[in-house]
């Protein structure tokens, strides 16, 4: 299990390299990153179906003001 740390005031830095808070510090276990679901296979295909999509058309766009000089 993994854990985050967080200061509500900047983190400093000591003299012998330590990290110090001057605030209060939260810690914040990895459940609360996991709130939201992963992506299923049919929302990732149409992930890379678009990225795919832009890219084509980015190539074509290039290709066509090559064309036009």
């Amino acid at each position: 299990m993994a854990s985050v740390a967080t200061c509500t005031d900047p983190w400093q830095v000591d003299t012998d390299g330590g990290v110090l808070c001057p605030g209060t510090v939260q810690v914040v276990d990895d459940t609360a990153y996991q709130t939201m679901p992963g992506l299923t296979y049919p929302e990732a295909n149409q992930l890379i179906a678009a990225a795919l999509f832009v890219l084509a058309l980015a190539w074509v766009i290039r290709r066509v003001l090559r064309l036009l000089r």
